[in-house]
C-alpha cells in the first residue's frame, strides 16, 4: 500500500448503506466531527475495507473509550489520578 491511498467505507445506517471515500495521506490523517455525526462508524467500516489491502497483516480498531492503559494515562492530566503509562 503506497500513500495516498483512497479507500471506500461502508456505513450502515437507518436510511441504508452509506459510501464514503477517505483518502490516507503519508503520516497523519485526521478526522474531525461533533459528537454523534458517525466519526466511529466511519472508522468501523474503513477497517473492514482495509482488510483486502494490507496482505495478511492484523487490522485493529481501537475506540476512544478510557478503558485502555493508555487512554487511563492520557486522561490523568494533572498527574493526580493515579495513570501510569
Amino acid at each position: 500500500m503506497s500513500f495516498p491511498f483512497s479507500i471506500q467505507s461502508s456505513i450502515q445506517s437507518e436510511q441504508g448503506a452509506i459510501s464514503r471515500t477517505v483518502t490516507l495521506h503519508n503520516g497523519l490523517t485526521v478526522i474531525l466531527g461533533p459528537n454523534g455525526s458517525g466519526k466511529t462508524h466511519l472508522m468501523r467500516g474503513m477497517k473492514s475495507a482495509l482488510i483486502p489491502h494490507c496482505a495478511g497483516k492484523r487490522v485493529r480498531f481501537l475506540s476512544a473509550g478510557r478503558v485502555g492503559l493508555f487512554e487511563q494515562f492520557r486522561s490523568d492530566y494533572d498527574g493526580h489520578r493515579g495513570g501510569q503509562p
